[in-house]
């Protein structure tokens, strides 16, 4: 397992002028899903095989008070220096290792949904629905899991005595698509304590759930 990762800190208005990811008639946003794949993959020119996981490539957007929109970036090889994008910031770190019981601050972005799969017109079809919000009357009567409890049990391998302390909420949408796809992006910040050293830094390494193509999976930690 790779100690040693690249960190990078993009911001995104850079992202959204850089040619070759402005190709559409009425341009980008930042919730386009398609958007951010394309400008963070784009960082790192071509990659053989299936690009994201060859380069490790994890991101995450970042919304600070006071700072412009940025991408945190997460990948196993250092983005290349075309002189596109300007105000990238790279670092080359080191997992560090933690301890059984040690108290860390997290952040950590997730596709919170699940996948039922139904039968319409005698097809197969896959519904796709959000894991109702803690405050969720309806949910809470039926005996629905919400989303601090999803949480907890999402990062259960690697983290315990898990505090939720922040939840927001992104629905992504490539508005004017032919074919729109749409990402929801659910993004936590809390504390919790180590479970497991070695399940922790498996999912620091390479990410947890679904949609890591498009903003979701990475985790962060910090000890307090």
């Amino acid at each position: 397992m790779a100690s040693n990762y690249f960190l990078s800190k993009v911001p995104v208005h850079s992202l959204l002028s850089r040619d070759d990811v402005r190709k559409r008639r009425t341009g980008w946003d930042i919730n386009s899903p398609t958007f951010r794949h394309r400008a963070v993959m784009g960082l790192f020119g071509e990659i053989s095989g299936s690009p994201r996981e060859s380069a490790g490539v994890l991101f995450r957007l970042e919304r600070i008070p006071g700072q412009a929109p940025f991408f945190l970036v997460q990948s196993s090889v250092r983005p290349k220096d075309d002189g596109q994008v300007a105000g990238v910031e790279t670092k080359e770190m080191e997992f560090p290792e933690y301890l059984d019981g040690q108290i860390l601050s997290f952040s950590v972005a997730l596709n919170a949904v699940r996948r039922k799969s139904i039968e319409v017109d005698g097809k197969r079809k896959t519904r796709v629905q959000p894991i109702p919000l803690d405050h969720d009357a309806d949910a809470l009567e039926n005996g629905e899991t919400t989303i601090t409890p999803w949480l907890r049990e999402k990062l259960a391998p690697a983290l315990d005595d898990i505090q939720l302390i922040n939840h927001l909420r992104d629905v992504l949408r490539d508005s004017g698509a032919q074919k729109s796809m749409t990402i929801q992006v659910d993004s936590f910040e809390g504390v919790a304590k180590v479970k497991d050293p070695s399940a922790l830094k498996e999912i620091l390494t390479t990410g947890i759930g679904r949609e890591k193509a498009y903003g979701c999976g990475m985790l962060s930690v910090r000890p307090v």
